[in-house]
């Protein structure tokens, strides 16, 4: 079932898979460039090239809060506080897996759910570096 709702000004709808939305004879575009480019319109974060991935970090210029690695992996820093109040959550859903002992989140962009998940957890992670 889709619906006919339409996204709050500012927003748009996340493709429904890698392929959705390109265009005959081109490449997916993967998970990880459809998160970065709504990262960059977030005026808070500030988006850097980092190897094969990027780095993100809140604008005052503090510590790298993310880094997503191309195609399909991100890495958030949540902070140990944060990762034990949302422990039982992350479990849960199993897509996101906190580093032992480590302030760090990994977790897969495969899918629109994990790019909507990404953005929420980087909220998280803007507001633990705030902290």
């Amino acid at each position: 079932m889709t619906s006919s709702r339409q996204p709050a000004p500012g927003y748009r709808r996340l493709p429904a898979s890698r392929d959705a939305g390109a265009l005959p004879g081109s490449r997916p575009v993967p998970f990880t460039a459809v998160a970065l480019e709504l990262l960059r319109a977030w005026p808070a974060l500030e988006v850097s090239q980092a190897g094969r991935g990027a780095a993100v970090r809140a604008r005052h210029g503090g510590p790298v809060i993310a880094r997503l690695h191309h195609p399909d992996t991100a890495g958030l820093l949540l902070t140990g506080p944060a990762i034990e109040r949302l422990g039982s959550a992350l479990a849960d859903g199993g897509r996101v897996r906190a580093e032992p002992g480590g302030d760090w989140v990994r977790m897969p962009v495969e899918t629109a759910g994990d790019v909507r998940l990404l953005l929420l957890l980087m909220s998280v992670a803007i507001r633990a570096d705030r902290h």
